[in-house]
Formats: C-alpha cells, sequence, structure tokens
C-alpha cells in the first residue's frame, strides 16, 4: 500500500496485545501521513533539471551543465559514469565527483538535437555513510 502525503486514513477494530500479553482492541483510529524527508528518493539533478529516468532538455540548457547533484541535501555524489554520442563517436567517462568531467563538457556544444547524454551507475552517499545506487538517467538533446 502506497500512500500520499496527506491522506487521512480511518481505521476501525483494532486488535492489540499489550506489553503483558494481554489482548485488547481499540474502536476507531485517525492515521494522517506525513512526508518524511530523511528517506526521500534522491534524484539527479543537473543545473536547473531534475531527472527521475529520462528527460527531454533544450540544447542550449545542456551546453552548460557543470556539476551534478542530488534533489534531496542529504544526499551527496560518489561517483557516476557518462557517455555521450558526438560526431559519430562515443564519449565515455567515470567520474568520481560532482563535476560533469571536462573533456564532456568540451565536447556538449556539438552536441545534436535528439543526441543523449547517459548517466549510469549513479552512486549517492547518505548522511550515515551508506550508499544508494540511483536508476540510469538518458538526458535527450532537445531544439
Amino acid at each position: 500500500l502506497k500512500l500520499k502525503p496527506g491522506v487521512k486514513i480511518d481505521i476501525e477494530n483494532i486488535k492489540i496485545r499489550h506489553s503483558d500479553g494481554t489482548k485488547g482492541s481499540l474502536p476507531y483510529v485517525e492515521i494522517i501521513v506525513k512526508e518524511n524527508p530523511a528517506y526521500k528518493d534522491p534524484f539527479l539533478k543537473i543545473g536547473n533539471y531534475v531527472f527521475e529516468t529520462s528527460k527531454e532538455v533544450p540544447l542550449k540548457d545542456i551546453i552548460t551543465f557543470e556539476k551534478v547533484e542530488t534533489d534531496n541535501p542529504d544526499f551527496s555524489i560518489v561517483s557516476f559514469n557518462l557517455s555521450v554520442f558526438i560526431d559519430g563517436l562515443m564519449y565515455e567517462v567515470t567520474s568520481s565527483r560532482d563535476e560533469i568531467p571536462e573533456i564532456i563538457k568540451q565536447k556538449l556544444p556539438k552536441l545534436k538535437p535528439g543526441g543523449n547524454i547517459v548517466f549510469e551507475n549513479i552512486k549517492v552517499k547518505n548522511n550515515d555513510g551508506k550508499i544508494v545506487n540511483l536508476p540510469s538517467v538518458v538526458i535527450k538533446a532537445k531544439k
């Protein structure tokens, strides 16, 4: 069962077990679902764009990409693989920082509308040090 924040749920005839082992019941309970930002899934953020999986982005905005971040301040980028196909050549790099590698930044102005930039193997670290993998992101350039 997946519920969105703000949803109210009415529950009736709840059976409970007390810590001493005796059983009881509650006649009625109202629950309001609240968002817990600490558990929000991090999404990839590049420039002013947030990506869950794939999106079309104007070519003029792709050319200015500098950094890769997450949309959740509790997570930071550990590494990612980046590939782009430009002028008949495939460029693939791995970055262990939150920046678009310089070789790719130099090539992005040559990207044509319809071209793709692919982010794969995206790893982010949360505040307690746990590493989380994000789904791959494909950015398609549009005019």
